[in-house]
C-alpha cells in the first residue's frame, strides 16, 4: 500500500514538474501569440540591430516558406527602432526581440485582409500563419558599421574596375562574353555561383554601382556602404532581368537599353530620357 501512494506521488511529482518545463504560450507587445521552446542566455537583439533568422512558415500544416531552402540561409532583418515602427509590426519582429541567439520559437499571426489577399486559395479559410523561428545570429551596430566601412573602401576599386570595363566593351574584347538576351539585355558573368538563380518574388539585398555609357556615375550603394535590399521583380525590367540570371554570391555586369530601362520618361533629374545605363552588380549570400 505505502509502495504503491510513494509511486503514485513520484509520477504526480513527475507530472507537475513536466507542466512547469512544457513551453508557455505568452502574448508579444503587439498581440502576437509567442511560445519559446529554448533559452541558451545568448545575446538579445535590440532596436536597430540586424538579426540573422531562418523562418519556416506554416499554413496549416503546410510548410509553405523556408529560409534555408528558399534563400541557402537566413534572412537578415532590421529591427525597427522605436521612432520608425510601422503601423503593422510583423509577427516575427516581435517574436525576434523576446529571443536570444540560438534560441528557437513559434509566433501566431491573425491573417487579416492584406496577408489574405496574398494567399493561395486553398488556404483561404485560415485564421492564422505560424513562424517557427531560429534567431541565428544578432549584427550589433558596431559590426554593421565595421562592414559598411569595409564596403565603402572598395568603391574606388569598383568605380576603376567600371571605367576599364567600358573601355574594353566599347573595344569588342568583351564581344565572347556577353550573353545577349532576347529583350536586348547584355550580361558578363565575372563570377558565377553554382546555386539556383534567383526568381520572382525573392527578397534579395546586392551592392551595385550604375552608370551612363561614357561612365559618369549616377549612383552607388559602395559609396554609401549599405547594399540595397529589394524585391525581385520591383525594379526596371532590364535590372530584373538581369538578376534572374544570377544566383546568389555571384558577380556580373549588365548593360541595359532605355526600353528595359527608365524609357522614354527616364528618371529625372539623375537619368535623362532614352537613356542606356551599365551597372555592376554583386548579389549578397543574405
Amino acid at each position: 500500500m505505502r509502495s504503491t501512494f510513494y509511486l503514485m506521488l513520484v509520477a504526480l511529482t513527475g507530472l507537475l514538474a513536466a507542466c512547469e518545463q512544457s513551453p508557455k504560450r505568452i502574448t508579444t507587445e503587439h498581440g502576437y501569440q509567442f511560445i519559446a521552446y529554448s533559452n541558451k542566455g545568448g545575446l538579445k537583439p535590440k532596436p536597430g540591430e540586424k538579426v540573422a533568422v531562418n523562418v519556416y512558415t506554416y499554413f496549416g500544416d503546410s510548410l509553405v516558406g523556408n529560409t534555408l531552402r528558399d534563400l541557402g540561409g537566413p534572412s537578415i532583418l532590421t529591427l525597427y527602432p522605436k521612432e520608425k515602427m510601422p503601423a503593422n509590426v510583423p509577427a516575427v519582429y516581435d517574436a525576434t526581440l523576446l529571443m536570444g541567439e540560438g534560441d528557437s520559437a513559434t509566433v501566431y499571426q491573425k491573417i487579416d485582409s492584406t496577408m489574405l489577399a496574398r494567399i493561395p486559395k486553398a488556404f483561404q479559410d485560415l485564421k492564422e500563419v505560424r513562424f517557427d523561428v531560429v534567431l541565428v545570429d544578432v549584427i550589433s551596430a558596431e559590426e554593421v558599421e565595421k562592414k559598411r566601412e569595409q564596403v565603402r573602401a572598395q568603391a574606388a576599386a569598383v568605380t576603376s574596375g567600371v571605367n576599364n570595363f567600358i573601355l574594353d566593351l566599347k573595344s569588342g574584347k568583351l564581344n565572347d562574353k556577353l550573353l545577349t538576351t532576347p529583350s536586348g539585355l547584355k550580361v558578363v558573368m565575372v563570377e558565377k555561383n553554382t546555386g539556383r538563380t534567383i526568381r520572382d518574388g525573392e527578397t534579395i539585398s546586392v551592392q551595385y554601382y550604375g552608370c551612363f555609357m561614357d561612365g559618369n556615375k549616377f549612383d552607388s550603394s559602395f559609396d554609401r556602404g549599405d547594399p540595397m535590399t529589394f524585391i525581385v521583380g520591383s525594379s526596371i525590367p532590364g535590372f530584373d532581368e538581369g538578376i534572374k540570371m544570377m544566383s546568389r554570391e555571384s558577380k556580373a555586369y549588365f548593360i541595359i537599353p532605355s526600353a528595359i530601362g527608365y524609357g522614354e520618361d527616364g528618371r529625372p533629374p539623375v537619368i535623362p530620357p532614352n537613356t542606356d545605363l551599365v551597372y555592376y552588380v554583386e548579389v549578397l549570400k543574405f
